[in-house]
């Protein structure tokens, strides 16, 4: 992938978020949030899809 002149900027982010977003995905299939309910599962998913929307935009 060639993010062009801007491809620190870019690729830092992408791959910090994509370390996060992997993270708890695996956090939620191995049942680390198999107790949360209510505002931390909600907020947790919030920011999941934030970095989603975030890596789309930046590339």
């Amino acid at each position: 992938m060639n993010l062009g002149h801007l491809d620190i900027s870019i690729g830092w982010p992408a791959i910090q978020s994509t370390a996060v977003l992997s993270g708890n995905v695996v956090d939620l299939v191995v049942g680390e949030w198999k107790g949360a309910t209510g505002k931390p599962s909600t907020l947790m998913l919030v920011g999941l899809l934030l970095l989603v929307v975030g890596i789309a935009v930046i590339e």
